[in-house]
């Protein structure tokens, strides 16, 4: 069982080669965003620019910081995505589309032309999609280049006012998708009693004999009530069961995924999903294991059937994970980037997640006073998290040998760390402090 220390190391060996490996040769990891800007979007600082110069790249920030929202942005980013997928206007939640547009602009590499392009893509309203995305022409007051017809199609490129969108496959790994048929159902399920089933037990136990020939058997058809209920019924490969099980540090020597109906009732007719699992020589289902082992499972199935060089969006992926496991996890996408190429662009809140990261894969997302969002390109590990705490329990104490340094400490306090100042950290002087230490706390 390895530890903490050399999970650690681990996570800097691999960051060293992913570091490596992209400054030797970069074009592998082609086609790749390189940057994203947003001159109008969401709570965003207009013209906010996120550089994603390292393939993998973590997005920290307090509650309600558009974390999220930068996710759903680079999944709409690609041909045939739409951010409209996931966030889209109703008449309870209104999307502000006064003076600019909702919109954004991200850059990659033209393959034919062999330097960096800028695509535009805008939130439209058009009659049979009110939330519309699509690729607009280059405007000059975002500070785009105008295009001519004739370089267009000197590249081969399809559209004869703009740069063709990027070409990349999306996996979007979101938390809140990933609920298992059981806690669907459990939780957030208005059952009703009935004569038949006086309770949700009572109904779960009906159903789970169906299920469990499903699962025994490896069926993909299950007919009940003249309709069949399995949509799939997938044994995961061995590859998902030997990362599984170094992220949880168990052994998982078979895991099924049956997506069916089963637990519906007749009312819910999305099929969701079981996930069942023998481990250390018992066997059970997402009834009996821990919501971050379920989680765990869903994402690296989805991450490993992904095809290389596929640009991975993950919304806070050490939900209901231990620290180890955390680690452990963290390092598999480290890994992912190295091996396949892929381009990971992660929320988290996590300190162990972006532990060992470089400063430029961590972007610290925080609330300005004008109530806007602002984002930092380069964010040291210990300073993201300096920032993020919600108090310090005792105040932080500075001892320096004289007034010069007092003042340049001070100086890069308030500029590092301005929100901690106030009565949180003094620096105090006392003569000869380098022999009494440096930092008490």
């Amino acid at each position: 069982m390895e530890s903490i220390s050399d999970l650690d190391n681990h996570t800097n060996e691999l960051v060293k080669k992913v570091k490596e490996k992209f400054i030797r040769n970069e074009k592998i990891y082609e086609p790749y965003i390189q940057s994203i800007r947003f001159p109008k979007y969401k709570s965003l600082e207009e013209n906010t620019k996120i550089d994603l110069d390292f393939p993998v790249v973590a997005l920290i920030g307090e509650n309600g910081c558009n974390k999220t929202s930068v996710l759903q942005a680079l999944y709409g980013a690609p041909q045939n995505q739409s951010v409209g997928d996931y966030w889209f206007e109703t008449d309870v939640d209104k999307i502000d589309d006064f003076g600019k547009k909702n919109c954004f602009i991200y850059d990659y590499i033209q393959p034919k032309l062999g330097k960096k392009v800028e695509t535009l893509k805008t939130r439209v309203k058009k009659p049979n999609n009110p939330d519309y995305w699509e690729p607009s022409r280059p405007i000059k007051a975002y500070g785009m280049d105008t295009l001519s017809k004739a370089e267009l199609l000197k590249y081969g490129n399809k559209a004869t006012t703009r740069w063709d969108q990027i070409n990349k496959n999306v996996v979007y790994c979101d938390c809140k998708e990933y609920v298992s048929a059981y806690d669907l159902f459990f939780y957030h399920f208005n059952f009703k009693i009935s004569k038949r089933y006086r309770s949700k037990q009572d109904f779960i136990r009906s159903r789970s004999k169906h299920l469990s020939h499903v699962i025994e058997s490896g069926s993909t058809i299950y007919n009940l009530w003249d309709k069949n209920q399995i949509q799939s019924n997938e044994k995961l490969s061995n590859e998902v069961c030997n990362v599984v099980s170094q992220v949880m540090d168990e052994d998982y020597s078979e895991i099924r995924i049956v997506t069916h109906t089963l637990y519906s009732n007749g009312t819910i007719n999305k099929p969701a999903k079981t996930i069942w699992m023998k481990k250390n020589d018992m066997s059970y289902s997402e009834a009996f294991a821990g919501t971050g082992e379920s989680r765990v499972i869903l994402i690296v199935n989805d991450i490993l059937n992904a095809p290389k060089n596929s640009l991975l969006l993950i919304d806070e992926p050490e939900i209901s994970l231990h620290p180890k496991a955390i680690i452990n996890l963290k390092n598999f996408l480290i890994k992912q980037a190295l091996v396949n190429n892929q381009q990971i662009i992660i929320t988290t809140h996590s300190p162990q997640m972006i532990k060992g990261l470089p400063s430029k894969a961590i972007k610290y997302m925080s609330e300005t006073s004008n109530e806007k969002i602002n984002v930092s390109n380069i964010t040291d590990y210990e300073e993201a998290f300096f920032q993020l705490q919600d108090k310090i329990e005792k105040p932080i104490k500075i001892f320096v040998e004289d007034k010069l340094t007092q003042a340049i400490v001070q100086r890069v306090l308030r500029d590092k760390f301005e929100k901690f100042m106030q009565q949180k950290v003094s620096v105090q002087i006392i003569p000869g402090g380098a022999v009494k230490g440096s930092l008490k706390m």
